[in-house]
């Protein structure tokens, strides 16, 4: 059975709801670091970014939801590099492998955007998050994220709409990626990527995808 739709108001309180005990496992988790406590700081950030995107999606605004992505990027220095063409993106990043006796290597892994409308690389950072339009809306930090009832695609659908032939059907499967790293963001609007991973330095990865280019 489906359940039943709730309304806006009652979102709002669910949100309210979340965000109390999230401040309230905030400041345990500042006096204690235990099992129980770190599990709940876990479980009431979940239940506020969930909250979040139920309301903003019942009042049709625009809101990220981390997606199903695991080639975790090295938190500290990722090092993103962004190439494109006009109708292709390539996001290149490093993703630390562990191997044994504790020694750290570092893998390149590659995401082809395809086809490309449009991509970006630049602010903001993690230290400034809080001003994304975003923030609130979802966004989390240091995660793949797709942006549902995308502005960005509504800007570019309004730019084109002026065209003789424009039809809104062809933007109905264009998807908003958004990439979340340490001193840097990384949005693309595209219809589908894949991902390859390679064991090769980020420099000779990102010459063959230039390579790539000229050739193809």
């Amino acid at each position: 059975m489906n359940e039943p739709k709730q309304s806006v108001e009652e979102l709002e309180g669910h949100l309210r709801s979340a965000r109390s005990r999230f401040q309230k496992s905030q400041e345990a988790i500042e006096q204690a670091h235990g099992d129980d406590v770190k599990r709940e700081f876990k479980a009431a950030w979940s239940g506020l970014l969930a909250a979040e995107r139920a309301l903003s999606k019942a009042k049709g605004e625009q809101y990220a939801e981390t997606i199903d992505y695991p080639y975790q990027w090295d938190l500290g220095a990722p090092y993103p590099h962004l190439l494109q063409s006009e109708d292709r993106a390539f996001l290149a990043y490093l993703m630390p492998e562990d191997v044994p006796d504790w020694q750290w290597t570092y893998l390149t892994v590659v995401v082809e955007f395809f086809p490309c409308l449009a991509a970006k690389l630049g602010s903001p950072n993690d230290e400034v998050f809080e001003g994304h339009p975003l923030h609130g809306r979802g966004l989390e930090g240091y995660r793949a994220q797709e942006v549902h009832n995308s502005e960005w695609l509504k800007e570019i659908k309004r730019i084109n709409s002026v065209h003789s032939q424009y039809s809104p059907t062809s933007y109905s499967d264009v998807r908003h990626f958004a990439f979340w790293f340490h001193d840097s963001s990384v949005e693309c609007l595209a219809k589908s990527y894949s991902v390859e991973v390679y064991r090769e330095g980020i420099a000779d990865v990102l010459k063959r995808i230039c390579d790539n280019f000229v050739e193809g």
